[in-house]
């Protein structure tokens, strides 16, 4: 294994360089995947513009990503699997995150703002954040992992989206949507 890699990092306002820096080092219940794809998505560009308020010089942004597992150290994750990344970073202690709601959480922070990020040749994640891309999805069409993720969101009981909607939703460029209806209950 390598000790150095190229990445991409935010100097200044609109200026990134690309570096020779040290591979991330993978802490416990960690992975380090060596990055295939890195999605550039406005929280990248306001870094890049110097209009995102957490952002600091030096930071590898990026957190939008689909790579294959490096090393998987003790996580279960075997090393070649493809994985695409939830870019959240959650405390595990607030109460949004004791409730399953990590999405929330009091704490949020993101990759590639608060912790390096995946416009690099690798980045190191915590195993819980990855998920195995089923083989044979194309890793550079999402609409292709739409199906995947929807087909997993339909048995989420927290999930109350069909998946022809999800579907629909990701295809027409909407994901962002709420996909959650308000229960009947109120």
């Amino acid at each position: 294994m390598t000790t150095s890699m190229q990445a991409a990092v935010w100097q200044r306002p609109d200026a990134i360089t690309v570096e020779q820096i040290p591979v991330p080092e993978v802490p416990v219940g960690w992975a380090l995947v060596e990055v295939e794809y890195t999605g550039i998505c406005g929280t990248d560009l306001s870094i890049l513009h110097s209009t995102h308020p957490r952002a600091q010089a030096g930071i590898v942004p990026g957190h939008e990503s689909v790579g294959v597992v490096a090393d998987g150290g003790t996580t279960g994750l075997a090393v070649g699997d493809r994985v695409v990344a939830e870019p959240l970073i959650s405390c595990g202690h607030c109460l949004a995150c004791r409730s399953g709601s990590t999405h929330v959480c009091r704490n949020l922070k993101l990759y590639g703002i608060d912790a390096p990020g995946s416009l690099a040749d690798y980045v190191a994640l915590p195993a819980s954040a990855l998920h195995v891309v089923p083989a044979g999805n194309d890793r550079r069409r999402p609409s292709r992992s739409a199906d995947h993720v929807a087909e997993w969101a339909s048995r989420t009981p927290k999930c109350r989206v069909s998946v022809g909607e999800f579907k629909s939703r990701v295809r027409s460029g909407l994901a962002n949507q709420r996909l959650t209806r308000p229960d009947a209950s109120g």
